[in-house]
């Protein structure tokens, strides 16, 4: 799998070719993440990696179905407020940055004739949720192009969502089973970062920037109670309660297969009908 995150986005592209799919009133995909540790055995850029991967496979279900889609430059200065954000290599952004860079991002693409955007997110932090619906309902205030945030409805009410907000595309739920499978119940159930799951969907789309040998040896961190709000609170001082980096059991991987096929078609498929609504109006 080739590994560069600009390739099949507008980047590799002539400006003419853009044109050519805001004429269409394509979808604009815009896949967010950011930067930040991963462990000792993934890239900083997991989370960028797998919101572009994931972007790609939706993109081409919508153009092969006859929903015109078109990915944006990568977005991956977003926020960390749990403690990955102090480890070497992280790179937390603040709330006015994020929505700075956001609401520049969306005024060019605006300009270019645009006038739907849908995030394609792979990174849980509640800081970098907020920071781009905030920017999402304010710049959808004042502008012809709207942007939505991409949920689940299953999602919305931890999210702090009702599925009324135009900054919202609440999908209908999609099973974690469907997306990925094991042979044996994983034990640690607080499995949030690079864990099991994603280091298991970093091997499946980016064998080689994935090490698997260290993944193997590492431990399960089991995180329960006050250990979770030490996480969660991003204080340096507690940092030694995940001291390899990860917050879950990367090792039982091994027991994992993802199939994202199954669910960019689904996700696909639910788009396609929301941007058919859309056209109707």
């Amino acid at each position: 799998m080739n590994h560069n995150i600009m390739e099949g986005t507008m980047v590799e592209m002539t400006w003419c070719q853009v044109d050519e799919f805001a004429k269409k009133n394509a979808v604009v995909l815009l896949p967010v993440g950011v930067i930040e540790e991963h462990g000792r055995h993934l890239p900083l850029g997991t989370d960028i990696y797998l919101a572009v991967i994931q972007a790609k496979g939706v993109a081409e279900e919508l153009n092969k179905n006859g929903v015109p889609c078109i990915i944006a430059p990568p977005f991956y200065w977003g926020g960390i407020g749990a403690l990955s954000k102090v480890f070497p290599g992280s790179f937390p952004c603040k709330k006015e940055t994020i929505k700075a860079v956001l609401t520049d991002l969306l005024e060019g693409l605006e300009q270019a004739g645009f006038r739907q955007v849908i995030t394609m997110n792979d990174h849980g932090d509640p800081d970098h949720r907020i920071a781009i619906t905030e920017a999402f309902c304010e710049y959808n205030k004042h502008h012809k192009l709207c942007a939505k945030w991409m949920t689940f409805e299953d999602d919305m009410k931890y999210e702090g969502f009702t599925g009324e907000e135009d900054y919202i595309l609440a999908l209908r739920p999609y099973p974690l089973e469907r997306f990925i499978q094991s042979n044996a119940p994983e034990k640690d159930q607080f499995d949030i970062h690079a864990g099991a799951f994603e280091t298991a969907f970093m091997r499946d789309t980016y064998l080689e920037l994935t090490d698997m040998e260290i993944a193997k040896k590492l431990q399960p961190t089991m995180f329960q109670g006050e250990e979770i709000k030490k996480w969660q609170s991003g204080e340096e001082k507690y940092k030694s309660i995940m001291p390899d980096g990860h917050v879950g059991d990367p090792a039982f991987s091994i027991r994992m297969k993802t199939n994202p096929d199954d669910f960019n078609k689904v996700v696909a498929g639910q788009i396609a009908e929301h941007y058919q609504a859309k056209m109707n109006v």
